[in-house]
């Protein structure tokens, strides 16, 4: 894909409406660490209220340590399909986690294996 951008953290790429940074994001959330075709998602950090596609992301362009949304938090739009631009909460992802609740794009089921980057995740 041509179109990758590495944008700076809590930056905008202009090809979002939402605050959205990576390392080498392509027009559909894809980054250089998680590059399928069902790696089109992007989690807003709790503690910097940026989109990322990827906790490494995160880990590569911020300066601070990520803080996890708690359970009590998961009403929040806080997940982004990179397929059809749709936000939805953290409940609904949870919930929904193999595909997009909009538009029904699968998701990358290896993903869940990281919710602890991201979620309290004690009660799910």
């Amino acid at each position: 894909m041509s179109d990758r951008r590495t944008t700076p953290a809590i930056a905008d790429d202009s090809r979002f409406a939402v605050s959205l940074s990576g390392c080498q994001v392509d027009s559909e959330t894809r980054c250089a660490h998680w590059d399928g075709t069902r790696d089109v998602l992007a989690i807003k950090f709790q503690c910097c209220k940026c989109f990322f596609p990827c906790f490494q992301c995160h880990e590569t362009l911020t300066e601070h340590e990520s803080t996890q949304w708690l359970s009590t938090e998961f009403s929040k739009e806080a997940i982004l399909c990179g397929h059809c631009r749709t936000q939805f909460s953290i409940s609904e992802y949870i919930e929904t986690s193999e595909q997009c609740p909009s538009c029904s794009h699968s998701f990358n089921l290896g993903c869940q294996n990281h919710w602890d980057h991201y979620f309290e995740i004690g009660s799910y």
